[in-house]
């Protein structure tokens, strides 16, 4: 008994060195990352990123092996197919189809009426493209789409950088709204108001970037413009670049973003910001602009008078 214990062991024991050795030679031999975009997600060597969509084998896992298309026809091979239809709307990877609501709905009076919840229809492809119905379903929830819903939070992932709306920098001073201090600066009309993005707290000016040069996946965000909306009613003022801040050596100088009201008053000014992030992943080059809900200031503008003597 004691023999076969041994013998056992021993066995045991050269199968454990020999995997050993064969992990540490596969692990020697694998393609390093030098992925910052990799670094950032915690994915290991060889990985594969899909924006937006999910990574890894489709084991749940996070990044050793190959990435399946956003849009796919499931198992075994998960074929890729189009996200989107013009006729039969978004692609569902669970539903295995495009889904629309259907319209009409149905009423009471059909056998496959619900008191609750909506009626979709679904669309079904071939690997080819073409298309044909599959049967309809009642769900509480819109089904889930594999586009939209976190690919924002994925590219501000990979560069590091939260995508947020620029402050807006203004000469005169803006009021902040919702306060009641009056120690702001008033311009008059007919001169320039200077303005300029300030920077968010955790924002950055220059174009963040963040690339894995052996695959060519890439993340490049900038900011693209602000919209001004200067209150008054006379449309926007769109300034793209980073127009400088005013100083006071520069009062007679004309603004690279600036606006000259023609009437007196207290003015909302809501700046609006867009992001433009360029990126490439396993589906290819995409470039996407992302327009924040706009921040809101106050500016006091007054008449220039003369005084008689």
């Amino acid at each position: 008994m004691t023999l076969l214990t041994t013998r056992w062991r021993e066995r045991l024991l050269a199968v454990a060195c020999v995997t050993a050795l064969l992990l540490a030679v596969s692990l020697v031999s694998a393609p390093r990352s030098e992925a910052s975009i990799c670094t950032k997600f915690k994915f290991g060597a060889n990985c594969r990123i899909t924006f937006g969509g999910e990574k890894g084998d489709g084991d749940g896992g996070g990044g050793g092996g190959p990435s399946r298309p956003l849009c796919n026809l499931g198992k075994p091979d998960y074929t890729g197919v189009d996200c989107d239809n013009d006729a039969g709307g978004t692609w569902s990877n669970e539903r295995q189809c495009y889904v629309l609501p259907s319209e009409p709905q149905p009423d009471p009076s059909d056998p496959e009426w619900r008191p609750t919840g909506t009626f979709y229809d679904c669309l079904g492809t071939t690997e080819d493209g073409e298309t044909f119905p599959k049967d309809g379903f009642w769900a509480q929830q819109p089904p889930e789409s594999p586009i939209g819903g976190n690919l924002q939070e994925d590219l501000e992932t990979a560069v590091g950088v939260d995508f947020l709306a620029m402050y807006p920098g203004m000469a005169p001073a803006p009021i902040p709204p919702n306060t009641s201090w009056d120690g702001f600066r008033m311009s008059t009309i007919g001169t320039w108001v200077w303005m300029w993005p300030r920077e968010p707290l955790g924002g950055v000016f220059e174009p963040p970037r963040a690339e894995e040069p052996g695959r060519g996946y890439y993340v490049e965000a900038k900011v693209k413009k602000l919209e001004w909306d200067m209150g008054d009613g006379k449309g926007l003022v769109s300034c793209t670049g980073l127009s400088e801040p005013y100083q006071p050596y520069m009062k007679d100088r004309t603004p690279a973003c600036g606006y000259k009201y023609t009437q007196p008053g207290s003015y909302t000014v809501k700046v609006k910001t867009t992001w433009t992030v360029d990126y490439r992943d396993e589906t290819g080059e995409h470039s996407i602009d992302l327009e924040l809900p706009h921040r809101s200031v106050i500016v006091r503008i007054g008449e220039n008078q003369v005084v008689n003597r």
